[in-house]
Protein backbone atom coordinates (compact mmCIF):
# COMPACT_ATOMS: atom_id res chain seq x y z
CA UNK A 1 0.00 0.00 0.00
CA UNK A 2 1.33 3.41 -0.91
CA UNK A 3 -0.52 6.63 -0.25
CA UNK A 4 0.34 10.31 -0.47
CA UNK A 5 -1.67 12.96 1.26
CA UNK A 6 -1.52 16.47 2.61
CA UNK A 7 -2.07 16.73 6.32
CA UNK A 8 -3.51 19.93 7.73
CA UNK A 9 -4.76 20.92 11.15
CA UNK A 10 -7.44 18.23 10.82
CA UNK A 11 -6.45 14.66 11.72
CA UNK A 12 -6.58 11.95 9.07
CA UNK A 13 -6.60 8.20 9.33
CA UNK A 14 -6.53 5.23 7.00
CA UNK A 15 -7.56 1.61 7.38
CA UNK A 16 -5.06 -1.14 6.60
CA UNK A 17 -6.08 -4.81 6.31
CA UNK A 18 -3.41 -7.52 6.56
CA UNK A 19 -3.18 -9.82 3.54
CA UNK A 20 -3.59 -13.51 4.43
CA UNK A 21 0.10 -14.40 3.88
CA UNK A 22 1.62 -11.45 5.81
CA UNK A 23 2.31 -11.63 9.57
CA UNK A 24 3.93 -8.23 10.10
CA UNK A 25 4.33 -4.99 8.20
CA UNK A 26 6.36 -1.80 8.48
CA UNK A 27 4.47 1.47 8.18
CA UNK A 28 6.89 4.03 6.72
CA UNK A 29 6.04 7.72 6.61
CA UNK A 30 8.22 10.27 4.81
CA UNK A 31 7.93 14.05 4.53
CA UNK A 32 10.19 16.56 2.80
CA UNK A 33 9.54 19.23 5.44
CA UNK A 34 10.89 19.04 8.98
CA UNK A 35 8.12 21.12 10.52
CA UNK A 36 5.33 21.13 11.52
CA UNK A 37 5.73 18.33 14.02
CA UNK A 38 3.31 15.46 13.49
CA UNK A 39 2.39 12.18 15.14
CA UNK A 40 1.87 8.81 13.47
CA UNK A 41 -0.26 6.42 15.50
CA UNK A 42 -1.24 2.79 14.93
CA UNK A 43 -4.59 1.97 16.57
CA UNK A 44 -6.93 -0.98 16.74
CA UNK A 45 -10.32 -0.78 15.05
CA UNK A 46 -12.29 0.40 18.07
CA UNK A 47 -14.36 3.44 18.90
CA UNK A 48 -13.40 6.10 19.56
CA UNK A 49 -10.44 6.67 17.30
CA UNK A 50 -8.00 8.83 19.25
CA UNK A 51 -7.20 11.43 16.62
CA UNK A 52 -6.72 14.65 18.55
CA UNK A 53 -3.48 16.30 19.60
CA UNK A 54 -4.10 15.70 23.31
CA UNK A 55 -5.26 12.04 23.09
CA UNK A 56 -3.51 10.45 20.10
CA UNK A 57 -1.04 8.74 22.45
CA UNK A 58 -3.76 7.01 24.53
CA UNK A 59 -4.33 3.98 22.29
CA UNK A 60 -1.94 1.76 20.33
CA UNK A 61 1.60 2.79 19.47
CA UNK A 62 2.70 6.18 18.23
CA UNK A 63 5.75 8.07 17.10
CA UNK A 64 6.30 11.78 16.73
CA UNK A 65 8.00 12.67 13.48
CA UNK A 66 9.68 15.47 11.60
CA UNK A 67 10.88 14.04 8.26
CA UNK A 68 10.38 10.30 8.63
CA UNK A 69 8.92 7.62 10.87
CA UNK A 70 8.57 3.84 10.78
CA UNK A 71 6.54 1.53 12.99
CA UNK A 72 6.53 -2.28 12.83
CA UNK A 73 3.06 -3.77 13.25
CA UNK A 74 2.27 -7.45 13.84
CA UNK A 75 -0.96 -9.14 12.79
CA UNK A 76 -1.23 -11.02 16.11
CA UNK A 77 -1.71 -7.71 17.95
CA UNK A 78 -5.02 -7.02 16.17
CA UNK A 79 -7.98 -9.37 16.53
CA UNK A 80 -9.64 -8.29 13.29
CA UNK A 81 -6.30 -8.32 11.41
CA UNK A 82 -6.65 -4.65 10.50
CA UNK A 83 -5.70 -1.32 12.03
CA UNK A 84 -5.93 2.44 11.63
CA UNK A 85 -2.93 4.59 10.71
CA UNK A 86 -3.67 7.97 12.30
CA UNK A 87 -1.90 11.24 11.44
CA UNK A 88 -2.09 14.32 13.65
CA UNK A 89 -0.30 17.67 13.31
CA UNK A 90 0.87 19.01 16.67
CA UNK A 91 -0.01 22.65 17.35
CA UNK A 92 3.51 23.26 18.71
CA UNK A 93 6.83 21.85 17.47
CA UNK A 94 8.32 21.22 20.91
CA UNK A 95 7.15 17.57 20.77
CA UNK A 96 9.71 17.05 17.99
CA UNK A 97 12.44 19.13 19.59
CA UNK A 98 11.59 22.38 17.81
CA UNK A 99 10.22 25.75 18.80
CA UNK A 100 8.44 28.67 17.19
CA UNK A 101 10.61 29.87 14.28
CA UNK A 102 12.14 33.30 14.91
CA UNK A 103 10.72 34.62 11.63
CA UNK A 104 7.12 34.12 12.79
CA UNK A 105 7.22 35.00 16.49
CA UNK A 106 5.53 38.35 15.91
CA UNK A 107 3.02 36.85 13.49
CA UNK A 108 -0.20 35.73 15.19
CA UNK A 109 -1.39 33.65 12.20
CA UNK A 110 1.68 31.40 11.76
CA UNK A 111 -0.06 28.47 13.48
CA UNK A 112 -2.95 28.48 10.99
CA UNK A 113 -0.66 27.49 8.08
CA UNK A 114 0.45 24.18 9.57
CA UNK A 115 0.29 21.71 6.69
CA UNK A 116 2.49 18.77 5.85
CA UNK A 117 2.77 16.55 2.81
CA UNK A 118 3.22 12.88 3.80
CA UNK A 119 4.03 9.80 1.78
CA UNK A 120 2.88 6.62 3.51
CA UNK A 121 4.12 3.17 2.51
CA UNK A 122 3.17 -0.13 4.14
CA UNK A 123 5.53 -2.98 3.26
CA UNK A 124 5.79 -6.54 4.61
CA UNK A 125 8.63 -6.96 7.09
CA UNK A 126 11.15 -9.78 6.80
CA UNK A 127 10.03 -13.29 7.69
CA UNK A 128 10.97 -15.12 10.88
CA UNK A 129 13.05 -17.62 8.89
CA UNK A 130 15.42 -14.83 7.85
CA UNK A 131 16.08 -14.03 11.52
CA UNK A 132 16.65 -17.73 12.29
CA UNK A 133 19.11 -18.11 9.41
CA UNK A 134 21.05 -15.04 10.52
CA UNK A 135 21.25 -16.29 14.11
CA UNK A 136 22.36 -19.78 13.05
CA UNK A 137 24.97 -18.40 10.67
CA UNK A 138 26.39 -16.16 13.41
CA UNK A 139 26.42 -19.01 15.92
CA UNK A 140 28.13 -21.40 13.51
CA UNK A 141 30.70 -18.77 12.55
CA UNK A 142 31.68 -18.15 16.17
CA UNK A 143 31.55 -21.86 17.01
CA UNK A 144 33.90 -22.70 14.13
CA UNK A 145 36.26 -19.93 15.29
CA UNK A 146 36.30 -21.41 18.80
CA UNK A 147 36.87 -24.93 17.47
CA UNK A 148 39.74 -23.65 15.32
CA UNK A 149 41.25 -21.90 18.35
CA UNK A 150 40.94 -25.07 20.42
CA UNK A 151 42.60 -27.10 17.66
CA UNK A 152 45.50 -24.61 17.41
CA UNK A 153 45.94 -24.68 21.20
CA UNK A 154 45.95 -28.49 21.21
CA UNK A 155 48.54 -28.66 18.41
CA UNK A 156 50.67 -26.10 20.23
CA UNK A 157 50.42 -28.16 23.44
CA UNK A 158 51.49 -31.38 21.64
CA UNK A 159 54.47 -29.60 20.09
CA UNK A 160 55.43 -28.19 23.52
CA UNK A 161 55.30 -31.64 25.11
CA UNK A 162 57.47 -33.12 22.34
CA UNK A 163 60.02 -30.29 22.59
CA UNK A 164 60.33 -30.47 26.38
CA UNK A 165 59.83 -34.14 27.36
CA UNK A 166 61.55 -33.78 30.72
CA UNK A 167 59.05 -31.23 32.03
CA UNK A 168 56.24 -32.54 34.18
CA UNK A 169 52.61 -31.47 34.31
CA UNK A 170 50.02 -31.91 37.02
CA UNK A 171 46.78 -33.78 36.21
CA UNK A 172 44.00 -35.18 38.31
CA UNK A 173 45.95 -38.46 38.60
CA UNK A 174 49.17 -36.92 39.79
CA UNK A 175 52.39 -35.82 38.12
CA UNK A 176 53.11 -36.90 34.56
CA UNK A 177 56.27 -36.25 32.71
CA UNK A 178 56.35 -35.40 29.03
CA UNK A 179 57.77 -38.88 28.36
CA UNK A 180 54.63 -40.53 29.81
CA UNK A 181 52.33 -38.45 27.61
CA UNK A 182 54.57 -38.93 24.57
CA UNK A 183 54.39 -42.68 25.05
CA UNK A 184 50.59 -42.57 25.12
CA UNK A 185 50.46 -40.53 21.91
CA UNK A 186 52.54 -42.83 19.86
Amino acid sequence: MKNSNTLSLFPQYFLYKFPPDVDSVIVKVVSKAVYPCSVVSIQDIVCPVYDLDHNVEFNGVYQSMTKQAAITVQKKDFLEEQFFVVFVIKPEDYACGGSVPASVQGNETWNLRRMKYLEVTVVPSIKESVYVHAILFSFLSFFSFYLGSLFVAFVHYIRWVRLFPAMSIWTAHGWFSGKDIQGCLG
